[in-house]
């Protein structure tokens, strides 16, 4: 116990000292709504596993933290992008909702460091334990959805697409691995093949309206997100889905966070960044 207690005060006085350093404000770092998308899921979950099933929670929020941040950044920036003109007010709504995965990647740092490199091995649960764990992750996507289906899925089923894409990669891959394997790395693919896909819309975009009509940039930038937002959430999805045919511990899960952050950082920063080289040399 009195380990864990040390354990969180180094965590807080680290953080304060980081975040003390990002701005004078410490309170710009503090918003109810992100941390109640992030946190909220990952302690239900861990609760009720843990209660009824002895898991280990350190694992669990090492795992989820990141990709709840991350849908929770591409669920506003839909709606930002989907009712939004003016470009000055672009930055601050980003720098908000940037807070998600803030507290996504603590809660995921916190697990790593909680859990040690030698980490319990997650039980294998039912089915209908995996459904009562959808319950919050579906609440908490429910609320942060804009009103329109559309704007969350995507027209022109996009979802439908996505969905179809990733069946057949997971089709083609390695046979000998379980099928949540396959289909969690043929996410993973699908969601960094979108990101680069993005990018490129969004530099073409740039260039045939030479960043003069800022409805058709929003715009392509919310299809982008509609598009990746589909994948986190199948991505979610598999690792629930991980633990109901356990083999949970044997995806390597940090790893694909880490390819997931690398994706989010350059799109996000694409999304945010000045105009291209292209828009000063024309």
């Amino acid at each position: 116990m009195l380990k864990h207690i040390l354990k969180i005060g180094v965590v807080t006085l680290s953080a304060y000292f980081i975040v003390s350093l990002g701005a004078s404000n410490l309170f710009a770092y503090v918003d109810l709504i992100a941390v109640t998308f992030v946190v909220f899921p990952i302690a239900f979950i861990a609760a009720f596993l843990s209660w009824r099933y002895d898991a280990p929670s350190s694992p669990l929020m090492y795992v989820l933290g990141i990709p709840l941040g991350l849908l929770g950044i591409s669920l506003g920036l839909i709606s930002v992008f989907s009712g939004m003109s003016d470009f000055n007010a672009l930055a601050p709504a980003t720098a908000i909702l940037l807070l998600t995965i803030l507290y996504g990647g603590t809660i995921s740092g916190l697990g790593y460091l909680w859990g040690g490199t030698e980490r319990s091995q997650m039980p294998k649960i039912p089915y209908h334990s995996a459904l009562i764990c959808g319950i919050p992750l579906v609440s908490v996507v429910y609320m942060a959805s804009p009103e329109d289906l559309a704007l969350l899925l995507g027209s022109d089923y996009e979802a439908l697409v996505l969905l179809a894409l990733v069946v057949t990669l997971s089709m083609i891959s390695f046979t000998s691995d379980p099928i949540v394997k396959r289909v969690t790395h043929a996410t993973i693919l699908v969601i960094l093949i979108l990101a680069i896909l993005g990018i490129i819309d969004l530099a073409v975009i740039g260039a045939n309206t030479m960043y003069a009509d800022p409805d058709i940039y929003l715009q392509g930038m919310a299809k982008i997100y509609m598009s990746i937002n589909t994948g986190l959430m199948i991505y979610i999805f598999c690792i629930i889905w991980s633990i109901t045919a356990g083999v949970f511990d044997d995806i390597d899960f940090g790893k694909i966070n880490w390819h997931l952050v690398e994706a989010f950082s350059l799109i996000v920063l694409i999304t945010i960044s000045p105009p291209s080289l292209y828009h000063f040399v024309t």
